[in-house]
C-alpha cells in the first residue's frame, strides 16, 4: 500500500510517498521541485521532521527535476550549475547520490539519506 503525501513549504508544494522495503524499513519518496523557490533550510527541516517524527521513516530519498523534459516544462529549471551547488550542500549533510534504477518508474537525479 502506498500513501501520499504533500508538504507545503511556503507558496511551495511538494508531492511524494512512503514506501517500504521486505526488510521492513519505510521511507519517504519526495518529489523535490521548485528548490530556487523556497528556503532550503526551511525545507529540509520540515520533510526530516515529518519523516522522522510525524511518519516514523528511517530512510528519506529526494528526486531532483533534472531531465530536459521537465526543464521545458517548468517555468524554473533546475539547471546543471544549481544543481551541482545544491549537491554541494546536501552531500555535507548526509544526503548520498542515488543510483538511478534504485527507485524504479523515476527520472532525474536521486538522493538519499538514512534518517
Amino acid at each position: 500500500m502506498v500513501e501520499n503525501v504533500l508538504i507545503l513549504v511556503g507558496d511551495v508544494e511538494w508531492r511524494g510517498w512512503i514506501f517500504g522495503s521486505d526488510l521492513g524499513v519505510h521511507g519517504l519518496f519526495i518529489e523535490g521541485q521548485h528548490w530556487q523557490e523556497v528556503d532550503l533550510r526551511k525545507g529540509l527541516v520540515a520533510i526530516l521532521d515529518l519523516a522522522s517524527d510525524c511518519l516514523n521513516c528511517q530512510q528519506l530519498v529526494i528526486r531532483l527535476e533534472n531531465t530536459l523534459e521537465e526543464t521545458r516544462k517548468t517555468p524554473h529549471p533546475l539547471t546543471l550549475a544549481y544543481l551541482v551547488s545544491l549537491l554541494r550542500v546536501l552531500m555535507p549533510l548526509g544526503f548520498q547520490l542515488l543510483h538511478p534504477n534504485s527507485h524504479p518508474h523515476t527520472t532525474g537525479t536521486l538522493i538519499g539519506m538514512t534518517i
